[in-house]
């Protein structure tokens, strides 16, 4: 099978990383991907073929760059398809979905669309303007109508955009546990010495590209009411978008007096060793759709607790485990237990590895048996 896929350029994190997940698993199955992009991706097999759109002002997004992306890849992409007999075309969000609607109204092709977040919700979140809040909803609208099948990361999201949108044929695949990481003392002190951390002092983990959704300052807050010296707080991650975000952080951290306490290791290509040289896993995100970070902490074998949200519910079951986000006191309360209280903090861990199971699954053949059957696959139906 011929798929196309369309995305504009590499970026870090989870996003980038399950499509390429998905193109590698679809060409080690004999299926040919070609994908439109504005730069070639990181990826390389002889049966992935990228085709690089030659955009003006390609080194920033700007508003410019976007013009002429959106005004170029339909026309490119049915091109594209038409020239190499495309049978499906598999996007991550309704926005690429949109932008392939020409050829798949003209060719007939099934398009299944990847949600990965409520891109509309967040950028109410983020008090986006009119215009790019309109203009968000355009291209969902166009590009869920367009789409043969939907598929959400989580029943969350699924609810959450389909309230918007009537008529769509869903499909829930969450993110899975790629792999269990175990560490012994020996490298457990490496890893600390490494990022100047105590050898016997308390490590609060938190990993995540830095932006305002993510709700790292909540943490900070947090963090900065245990009044207990010998804790740190290691925040993985950085400022991908170049927002100010970090600095913000750092700011705060500086005026909470936890600078001296708190570690920005700046981003890791490979966090899951690190996260599980620490003793709790913080996840405070405000937006979420299946949050990869916090199941790569449960496959470090620490203890997990997240924000008191539906998304980070759904992998959290236990309340326990979870926090209000109205105010900051009880995650303070949680992890200064965690901190003093063995008994507490293993009883943390054993609620983790029992959230944990449900998501120890082969992702790559539940998404390859979705694109593959999608006009098979029933209205709800999921993993």
């Amino acid at each position: 099978m011929n798929i196309l896929s369309v995305y504009y350029k590499h970026k870090k994190g989870g996003f980038n990383k399950r499509l390429y997940q998905i193109y590698l698993a679809l060409v080690t199955r004999k299926h040919t991907v070609h994908y439109i992009a504005a730069e070639a991706f990181p990826i390389a097999h002889p049966n992935i073929f990228a085709h690089i759109i030659r955009i003006p002002f390609c080194r920033r997004e700007s508003f410019f760059f976007w013009i002429f992306f959106v005004l170029s890849v339909p026309c490119y992409s049915f091109w594209i398809a038409r020239k190499n007999h495309i049978q499906r075309i598999v996007v991550f969000s309704a926005f690429y979905a949109a932008i392939c609607c020409l050829a798949v109204s003209v060719m007939r092709i099934k398009m299944i669309t990847f949600l990965r977040a409520d891109v509309l919700r967040e950028a109410y979140f983020a008090h986006k303007s009119r215009l790019k809040i309109l203009l968000h909803r355009i291209f969902e609208f166009i590009g869920l109508r367009f789409s043969s099948l939907v598929v959400a990361n989580s029943s969350s999201l699924k609810h959450s955009v389909s309230g918007r949108h009537q008529g769509l044929r869903w499909a829930v695949l969450p993110n899975n546990v790629q792999q269990q990481v175990h560490i012994g003392n020996t490298e457990k002190l490496q890893i600390r010495r490494a990022h100047n951390l105590p050898a016997n002092g308390y490590v609060v983990a938190t990993a995540a590209p830095l932006s305002r959704v993510k709700n790292i300052d909540f943490l900070l807050e947090a963090f900065s009411k245990l009044d207990l010296d010998s804790a740190r707080l290691l925040i993985i991650g950085d400022d991908l978008n170049n927002t100010g975000e970090r600095k913000r952080l750092e700011a705060l951290a500086e005026r909470w007096q936890i600078d001296t306490q708190t570690v920005f290791t700046g981003w890791l290509d490979n966090p899951l060793r690190t996260i599980a040289a620490a003793d709790l896993f913080v996840f405070p995100s405000s937006q979420e759709g299946s949050p990869n970070a916090l199941l790569e902490a449960l496959a470090c074998n620490i203890p997990c607790m997240g924000s008191r949200i539906p998304e980070i519910g759904e992998i959290l079951h236990n309340d326990e485990l979870q926090f209000g986000l109205d105010s900051s006191d009880e995650l303070t309360c949680k992890i200064r237990k965690a901190s003093t209280d063995p008994t507490y903090a293993q009883y943390l861990k054993q609620l983790s590895d029992r959230c944990k199971q449900a998501y120890i699954f082969d992702w790559n053949n539940e998404a390859l048996r979705i694109i593959t059957e999608a006009p098979c696959l029933q209205d709800g139906s999921s993993h």
